[in-house]
C-alpha cells in the first residue's frame, strides 16, 4: 500500500511538472530554426502563436498570425502573407513570410508548416534548393525544411562596402549573395572567398540571366538597359542611348527610348518601355519581338511586370487599358486580358501565386485577390 501511495505521489509530481512546462515554458526564439513538422490549420495556430489567444478556425488563424483583415476573397493561407518580394512558389508548395516567420503552404494537403520561426525576419530567397533568410544583421542559409542552419554573412563582414546599411534585402544567384545597399547600389558577397565587394551602383530594375546581370540605371536617368558580365565586371549598353533624360521635356519622352522594367522568364529577357508603354522580348539579333499587341496611341503609357514560372504578367497603370492585367505564356505565345484591378498601385511590384494576385494599393496596404 505504501509503495502504491509513493508511486501515486511521483505520478502527481510528474503531471504537475508537465503542466508547468506547457503553461510557462513556451519557447520564443527570433529567427531561429524549428524542426520540420507537418501540421494542420489548428495546430499551426498553436505552433506559430502560442502566446496569442485566438479562436480556432480560419479567422482564428489569421489573427494568431498577426495578419490584418485585408482579404478580397477567402483564403486560408493568403491572408497571412506580410511581405511580397519573398513570396515564392516551388512545385506544390508556397513559401511566404508571416508574422510568426517563414511558412510553407502545401497546395495538395491544404496545410501550413512553420519552417523558420522569427518575428524579425526581413526577407528570404530560395535558390538551388536552399532557403536564405535575413534580419538586418545576418543572412542565414537552411535546407528547404528549415534544418542545417548556417550563418552566411553578417553586416559586420560586409561593413566596409555597406556604408552602414543592413543586409535585410538581398538576392541569391548561383550561390553568390547580392545585397541591396543604401540607395540603389548593390554589394556582392561570395561564400567561397568570404569577401564582400562593391558590385553595381545606380540601378533600378534588375534581372539575372545566364552569365550576366541586367539593369536599368537609376541615378543618371538614362532609362537605358545595361548588361554586366558576372565574371569580368564589364558593363555594356545594350538598349537605349545611355544619355540622361532628367531634363528632357515630357512632350519629347516618346522620342528618346525610355526602358522601364526588366524581368527574366523561361530563359529569356523581357522588358517594357514607358510613354508609350510596350512589352518586348529581347532578341540577340537586335530586333526585339513586341508581345503586347497594343494598337492605338494611348492604349498603355506605363506598365508593371511580374512573372511566375514560365508565365509573364503585366499590368497597365496608365492608359486607356488602365487597370487591365494581362497574362502571357512564354512557351505558347498566348496573350490573355485576364482581369481589371482598379486599386493596384503600379509604383510597386505585384505577384500572382497559386491563383491569387498579391499587390499594394494606394495606401500601401498589401492585398490579395483570387484570379482565375
Amino acid at each position: 500500500m505504501r509503495g502504491s501511495k509513493k508511486n501515486h505521489f511521483y505520478r502527481s509530481i510528474s503531471c504537475l511538472l508537465s503542466l508547468f512546462s506547457v503553461c510557462f515554458l513556451v519557447p520564443y526564439v527570433d529567427a531561429a530554426w524549428v524542426p520540420y513538422v507537418e501540421t494542420s490549420k489548428t495546430a499551426i495556430r498553436l505552433a506559430c502563436a502560442a502566446r496569442v489567444d485566438a479562436p480556432y478556425g480560419d479567422d482564428g488563424n489569421r489573427k494568431a498570425f498577426g495578419a490584418e483583415q485585408r482579404y478580397a476573397s477567402d483564403s486560408f493561407w493568403a491572408g497571412e502573407v506580410k511581405e511580397l518580394l519573398s513570396l515564392t512558389e516551388v512545385g506544390n508548395s508556397v513559401y511566404f513570410l508571416a508574422e510568426a516567420g517563414i511558412i510553407r503552404y502545401d497546395k495538395l494537403t491544404d496545410t501550413m508548416v512553420l519552417v523558420v520561426r522569427g518575428s524579425n525576419i526581413r526577407s528570404f530567397r530560395i535558390s538551388d534548393g536552399q532557403l536564405y533568410y535575413s534580419n538586418d544583421k545576418c543572412i542565414y542559409r537552411t535546407d528547404m525544411h528549415g534544418g542545417k542552419r548556417a550563418k552566411v554573412v553578417t553586416s559586420g563582414q560586409a561593413g566596409d562596402v555597406l556604408y552602414g546599411s543592413g543586409v535585410g534585402q538581398f538576392e541569391v544567384y548561383r550561390g553568390v549573395i547580392y545585397i541591396m545597399n543604401t540607395g540603389t547600389s548593390m554589394v556582392r558577397y561570395s561564400e567561397i572567398t568570404q569577401q564582400a565587394e562593391w558590385f553595381s551602383s545606380d540601378i533600378s530594375s534588375i534581372a539575372f540571366l545566364g552569365d550576366y546581370f541586367y539593369y536599368i540605371d537609376h541615378g543618371k536617368k538614362s532609362f537605358s538597359i545595361f548588361r554586366q558580365d558576372l565574371e569580368t565586371g564589364q558593363v555594356d549598353l545594350i538598349r537605349g542611348n545611355g544619355e540622361s533624360k532628367r531634363h528632357v521635356p515630357r512632350e519629347q519622352w516618346s522620342s528618346p527610348e525610355m526602358f522601364d522594367t526588366l524581368v527574366a522568364v523561361n530563359g529569356q529577357l523581357y522588358y517594357c518601355m514607358r510613354w508609350p508603354g510596350d512589352v518586348f522580348k529581347l532578341e540577340d539579333c537586335g530586333y526585339d519581338t513586341e508581345i503586347d499587341r497594343f494598337c492605338q496611341p494611348g492604349d498603355a503609357e506605363y506598365i508593371r511586370f511580374a512573372s511566375t514560372g514560365s508565365t509573364l504578367y503585366f499590368y497597365v497603370g496608365v492608359g486607356s487599358y488602365e487597370g487591365h492585367l494581362f497574362r502571357y505564356d512564354t512557351e505558347t505565345g498566348v496573350l490573355i486580358d485576364l482581369c481589371v484591378v482598379d486599386n493596384l498601385n503600379h509604383s510597386f511590384t505585384f505577384k500572382l501565386i497559386n491563383g491569387y494576385l498579391f499587390y499594394y494599393n494606394d495606401n500601401r496596404d498589401l492585398l490579395y485577390l483570387a484570379v482565375n
